[in-house]
């Protein structure tokens, strides 16, 4: 279903190629996991039935944890169903091609791969299904209100790496820097860059010619340069 793009497709297709799908895997028992962010609140969610799997993380987290973590859920869910043939179904994109490409410098990949790999061992039968969000599939949407849901829940105490925090504490540096370069409107510099971080060039300039029009745009040249030497003899 994700070889399909969600923006030019109408959505009756989506949930045509979802009934089909199901059609043709009727003795599998489905689960549906998703992630939901607001804020700095984080939650996921896995849905089997009328089952339940519900996580608030720490504040920050990403998204993408958050729905690679749904599906570790889904597989604990399994661990406790006597079915032998599982689907789940996942939004997430990204989290798929995650598990697909071994990534396994990420903790949460590697224990999905973990676990499935110790689930099919004892002789079940788990596929994974991408399929785009909010298409009216009833059992994604209850799994999308669950993971909404999550985030008014108290946070879940475990274990998570420094990177996820990579992005948090570089928007605050980020945040700080501007408010710092704020207070120096009186600045040549500010009118010309009022805003901190990357200096938006065009795509096509080479790295010389990016330069060279940064230096005029703020006057810095070998002509003002000598002016500046100089113009206490003048």
């Amino acid at each position: 279903m994700h070889a399909s793009y969600k923006e030019s497709t109408p959505l009756e297709i989506f949930r045509a190629k979802y009934y089909e799908i199901c059609d043709q895997n009727q003795d599998y028992s489905k689960l549906y996991t998703d992630g939901s962010v607001s804020g700095d609140q984080v939650g996921s969610a896995a849905v089997c039935g009328t089952t339940t799997k519900t996580v608030r993380f720490p504040n920050r987290v990403s998204i993408f944890r958050a729905e690679l973590y749904a599906i570790t859920m889904a597989l604990n869910i399994i661990y406790r169903r006597k079915e032998n043939n599982l689907i789940i179904f996942s939004d997430s994109m990204s989290s798929l091609q995650a598990v697909k490409s071994f990534r396994l410098e990420l903790d949460v990949v590697y224990q999905i791969i973990k676990e499935y790999s110790h689930l099919t061992e004892s002789g079940k039968r788990i596929v994974i299904c991408c399929i785009p969000s909010h298409v009216n599939i009833p059992v994604n949407e209850k799994a999308d209100s669950a993971a909404k849901s999550a985030l008014t829940l108290p946070i879940t105490k475990m274990k998570i790496p420094a990177t996820e925090y990579i992005l948090g504490v570089s928007q605050f540096c980020l945040k700080e820097w501007q408010a710092i370069w704020n207070c120096c409107e009186g600045n040549k510099f500010h009118a010309i860059y009022p805003n901190v971080g990357r200096i938006p060039h065009c795509k096509n300039l080479s790295r010389r010619d990016a330069v060279v029009i940064n230096r005029l745009r703020i006057g810095y040249t070998r002509l003002t340069r000598l002016q500046q030497l100089f113009s206490h003899y003048f």
